[in-house]
């Protein structure tokens, strides 16, 4: 029987999470998933992934966020901004190469149009129309 500890067969990751992609939620916020690295390039348990981010106009801000989960939320985005997001995967060990970058323009400012008042009451009045002439047929 061999008796090691931990440090027998966990290393850093040699490959960097698969799959990974960019939804935009809003004009200010988008949701990234991803995979976990391939198995035979995790070397061990896959702990936490760290995003990095940041504007591609000339920027020497980079923000990054830590998640043990395979999605994340990132929120406070500028709209109409390109960003560049990059991933890595960490065993007890410590991290991976990074993967990729992945670009996502976000939305731009959208504000909700309110119908005229006028509008409103036309359609108010339709679907009372249509629920009576629904109700006539039974």
């Amino acid at each position: 029987m061999r008796v090691c500890g931990w440090w027998c067969d966990v290393t850093v990751p040699t490959g960097s999470p698969q799959n990974f992609t960019a939804i935009g939620v809003s004009s200010t916020s988008i949701r990234l998933q991803w995979d976990p690295p391939p198995r035979k390039h995790r070397n061990g348990k896959i702990v936490l992934y760290e995003v990095l981010y940041h504007q591609q106009r000339p920027s020497t801000v980079d923000w990054t966020t830590n998640t043990t989960d395979k999605y994340v939320m990132v929120e406070g985005l500028e709209t109409s901004t390109d960003y560049n997001f990059m991933i890595r995967a960490y065993t007890d060990i410590g991290p991976g190469p990074w993967s990729n970058r992945l670009p996502f323009r976000t939305f731009p400012h959208c504000e909700l149009q309110l119908l005229p008042d006028d509008v409103v009451v036309i359609i108010i009045v339709i679907i009372i129309i249509l629920a009576q002439s629904l109700s006539s047929f039974r």
